[in-house]
């Protein structure tokens, strides 16, 4: 299997996880040292460090972005790197974003994500 597939692999496991909300399957998805720069929080955007703060991190957004669906709706790959849009709806209405991903060893190193939403 080629580095870019098995990201495609891993970014596939990861998406499933995220949209059904289960914060231990995004962990194995994760180098344990990964920086993920979330779309919401005090910086602007908050940064979690580890697999530790990653997890709280995503349940941090999760709860902020309450019920819903999320659904990843084009992603480009390009080697250790991975550019995927999504769309989020629930009780915020639609939030657009983009999530800038690098990965290492099959595995997610970063996540950046930015995000657009009506206010």
């Amino acid at each position: 299997m080629t580095d870019v597939a098995r990201n495609r692999e891993t970014h596939a496991r990861f998406a499933q996880a995220w949209a059904a909300r289960d914060v231990k399957e995004l962990l194995s998805c994760l180098t344990d040292d990964v920086v993920y720069s979330a779309s919401v929080g005090p910086e602007p955007g908050a940064t979690y460090r580890g697999k530790r703060d990653a997890s709280d991190g995503f349940e941090l957004i999760m709860a902020h972005d309450g019920s819903g669906t999320m659904k990843v709706t084009h992603t480009v790959f390009v080697a250790d790197r991975a550019y995927a849009e999504w769309v989020h709806h629930g009780p915020l209405g639609e939030v657009r974003g983009i999530d800038l991903l690098v990965f290492r060893d099959g595995l997610i190193a970063v996540k950046d994500a930015y995000r657009k939403g009506r206010t």
